[in-house]
């Protein structure tokens, strides 16, 4: 179903219920994440659905690199699925 979502471009945003009882924070996130990958999606879609698409879906502008600016973003030099992988295994 997400795969036909996106192919009918509905923005899709990653959510944790973190806060309710029992779902810890982060580790809500990323098991939602690995969800969205084991449906289909891409990696790359999957990261961005808990980073810059929300901002965008807030009307937030895109976050920028440069002096003086709040820092609002991460670097990671690792592809995607690696990522993934390494916060899903914060969880075992």
């Amino acid at each position: 179903m997400l795969m036909r979502a996106e192919s009918m471009g509905i923005v899709l945003l990653a959510g944790s219920d973190a806060g309710s009882y029992g779902v810890r924070h982060a580790d809500g996130l990323f098991a939602e994440m690995a969800l969205m990958r084991q449906a289909g999606l891409q990696a790359e879609t999957v990261l961005r659905s808990a980073t810059s698409m929300p901002r965008a879906h807030l009307g937030l502008p895109p976050s920028t690199v440069a002096p003086g600016e709040p820092a609002a973003y991460a670097l990671f030099d690792a592809d995607a699925d690696r990522m993934l992988e390494a916060g899903r295994s914060r969880e075992e």
